[in-house]
C-alpha cells in the first residue's frame, strides 16, 4: 500500500490483462495515489485490515510484542494512505467499545449490543441526508426500493436489476453505482423487507448471546464499514470478516488458557 501511493507500480500494460486498475491509479488529493496494496482496490484493503487487526492484537501484545508493534505502525501507515474516512472512524469506534467489553466481563455494560449502534446512522438517509453525492444516491436507491417493496424487498441478489430499472439505466456520472447500494444494511433493508429484518435481528441476539462481549471490537469495526460500505459484495473482505470473527475467541483467551 505505501509503495503504490508513491509509485504507479501497478500500471503496466501486462497487467492490464488481468486485472482492472482504473481504480489503483486514483490520485490523491495531495500527490501519489489512493492506495490498496496488493489488493488494488483501497476499499478492500482498509476493510481487510482493520477487523483482521482487531482480532489479531490482543494475540500478538501478549505474545510477540515487537512483532506487534510493527505490524501496528505498518497498518496506520498504510492505512492512512488508503483515505478510507471510514475505516479511522471504524477504529475509533472499536477502541471506544474495548473498555466497555471489559466492563461487561466484569458483569458491567452489554457491549456487544453498543456495537450495532453504528447501524442506526445510514437510517439518517430517511431525512435527506446528501453526503458524500455519490454514497447518498446508492442510498436512496435502496430506501427507495425498500418503501416500494416493505414486506419482503426485492428479493436475495435482487438490488442491482431493481436498482438500474429505478432510475432508467446507468447513472451518466456513477456508471457503476447501481451495482450494490454502498450500505450493507440498506441493501438488506431493500432485499429482503420487513419480513428479513425481523429473522436478522433474531439471528443477531443469539448470535451476539453465543460470540460473548469480547468480540464487541471487531463486531463493532464490522457494523461500522457496513454502514457506508456493503463490504460482503466483495468475497476477499468478507472471507477477512469471518476470519477475525473466527479468531477472536482465541485471542483473548488468557495466556496459558486451555485451547
Amino acid at each position: 500500500s505505501v509503495v503504490q501511493h508513491f509509485v504507479p507500480v501497478f500500471d503496466q500494460p501486462w497487467l492490464r490483462e488481468y486485472f482492472t486498475v482504473q481504480r489503483v491509479l486514483e490520485p490523491a488529493d495531495n500527490g501519489g495515489f489512493k492506495a490498496g496494496g496488493l489488493h488494488f482496490h483501497r476499499l478492500r484493503y482498509a476493510h481487510t485490515l482493520v477487523p483482521l487487526f482487531f482480532a489479531l492484537a490482543p494475540d500478538l501484545w501478549r505474545e510477540r510484542r515487537v512483532l506487534g508493534v510493527i505490524t501496528l505502525a505498518l497498518s496506520l501507515v498504510g492505512l492512512f494512505f488508503t483515505y478510507t474516512r471510514a475505516s479511522w472512524v471504524a477504529v475509533a469506534f472499536a477502541l471506544a467499545v474495548v473498555p466497555l467489553s471489559r466492563l461487561r466481563a466484569r458483569g458491567g455494560v452489554r457491549a456487544e449490543f453498543l456495537a450495532l449502534t453504528p447501524l442506526l446512522i445510514p437510517l439518517l438517509a430517511f431525512v435527506g441526508l446528501d453526503k458524500p453525492a455519490d454514497r447518498s444516491f446508492a442510498w436512496h436507491n435502496a430506501l427507495a426500493l425498500f418503501k416500494a417493496h416493505p414486506l419482503l424487498g426485492v428479493g436475495y441478489g435482487g438490488y442491482p436489476q431493481q436498482a438500474l430499472t429505478l432510475n432508467g439505466g446507468q447513472h451518466a456520472t456513477w456508471s457503476l453505482i447501481h451495482l450494490d447500494a454502498h450500505s450493507l444494511l440498506l441493501q438488506f433493508f431493500a432485499e429482503q423487507g420487513v419480513v428479513g429484518l425481523a429473522a436478522w435481528l433474531v439471528m443477531v441476539v443469539l448470535f451476539f448471546r453465543w460470540a460473548g462481549p469480547l468480540n464487541a471490537p471487531v463486531l463493532g469495526v464490522l457494523a461500522m464499514l457496513g454502514v457506508v460500505h456493503n463490504w460482503a459484495f466483495h468475497p476477499v473482505v468478507m472471507a477477512a470478516a469471518a476470519f477475525a470473527l473466527a479468531w477472536s475467541p482465541r485471542a483473548i483467551r488468557p495466556v496459558g488458557a486451555p485451547e
